[in-house]
């Protein structure tokens, strides 16, 4: 019996030790080069319309493996088109920016979440997690992506097309100096020290019963997919039966969902309603059932999507003719996919 309980314990010995060691392979240690940078602005900052607004410029001591790790934004309120706010990153002396977008889709909230009746709205049910959320009814937006950089970067905003007053606009933008290579979470993948974030935008993409949109188009470059978001606008639910792909530049295909709510992680149309994980969510709907108008967003930290070379990231706008009981109608898609690309 003795024996039978110094193995026991040698064995639960190892599984402590390869628990361990499997954290300390996925964390990084800290080091004397390390600093942090923070930018932000009390008072908030003006914006016009039209007006490009700088929220910070920031050069490293040193070139390096820098990186952002949080990005926060509001405003004052009320302000309806505050989420249609585009953000920008330009990252080591760009003069295009390999990312930018709208606060909304950088929070997987959709177009839709606008909304100019503040009657009753004083108190919202907020939802946030470790990797983005949404805090506040003006505002209080925040993603925890991370933007990798060598030795500067500029962040820029600019109000919707559409806003017509000025605005205060609030932002926090933070990181550290010599923070190392990238590394994934949970499938503790090690990026290489030149992966870059880049973005692929869709807006307002008109989409026939059954046709293929692109979500992502990156070439000439291996690299993860991290991010997805789809926020839709159809003529009936029926394009959720729809489903995502990837086409490889060596010609394989990846079968990536079968259905739109299942490449989400939901089932059945997301019959449970709205939900926020750090892996996957759906922000909007507006039918508890069969919805038409939806909002989603996807995590690849657990399950990266790999390529080398190129991929294409599609999904098919329903997969049933219009003509039948469950047929696909017309939809007008946005779409942001983030990727970590080595060129």
């Amino acid at each position: 019996v003795k024996d039978s309980i110094s193995d026991i314990a040698c064995r639960m010995r190892n599984i402590l030790y390869l628990a361990l060691l499997s954290v300390s392979m996925a964390s990084r240690p800290f080091n004397n080069n390390m600093r942090t940078f923070s930018y932000t602005h009390k008072p908030g900052q003006g914006i016009r319309p039209g007006q490009v607004l700088t929220l910070c410029n920031h050069t490293a001591s040193s070139n390096g493996s820098h990186a952002i790790l949080l990005s926060w934004f509001t405003g004052s309120i009320p302000w309806v088109l505050f989420g249609e706010t585009r953000i920008s990153y330009y990252i080591d002396g760009e003069t295009t920016p390999s990312l930018s977008s709208t606060i909304n889709m950088l929070t997987g909230v959709g177009a839709m979440h606008n909304n100019s009746d503040l009657e009753g709205k004083s108190k919202i049910v907020p939802w946030g997690n470790v990797a983005l959320g949404r805090v506040a009814y003006g505002g209080g937006a925040y993603t925890t992506i991370k933007i990798p950089f060598s030795s500067s970067f500029r962040v820029t905003a600019v109000v919707s097309s559409e806003e017509t007053k000025s605005r205060s606009l609030y932002s926090l933008i933070r990181g550290i100096e010599n923070y190392g290579d990238i590394i994934l979470p949970y499938s503790d993948i090690f990026l290489p020290s030149n992966a870059r974030l880049r973005g692929y935008e869709n807006l307002g993409l008109s989409l026939t019963p059954l046709e293929w949109a692109n979500l992502a188009n990156f070439t000439a470059s291996s690299g993860v997919i991290l991010f997805v978001t789809q926020h839709l606008r159809s003529d009936n639910a029926f394009c959720l039966e729809g489903t995502h792909r990837g086409l490889l530049g060596n010609g394989d295909e990846l079968d990536i969902s079968s259905g739109f709510e299942d490449y989400y992680l939901s089932g059945q149309y997301f019959d449970a309603g709205e939900f926020t994980t750090p892996l996957s969510g759906m922000t909007y709907e507006d039918h508890v059932l069969y919805p038409n108008h939806i909002s989603a967003y996807r995590y690849h930290e657990v399950d990266p999507i790999i390529f080398h070379d190129s991929i294409s990231l599609q999904w098919q706008n329903g997969r049933t003719p219009p003509n039948k009981t469950d047929g696909a109608g017309h939809t007008l898609m946005d779409s942001l996919v983030l990727a970590y690309t080595a060129d």
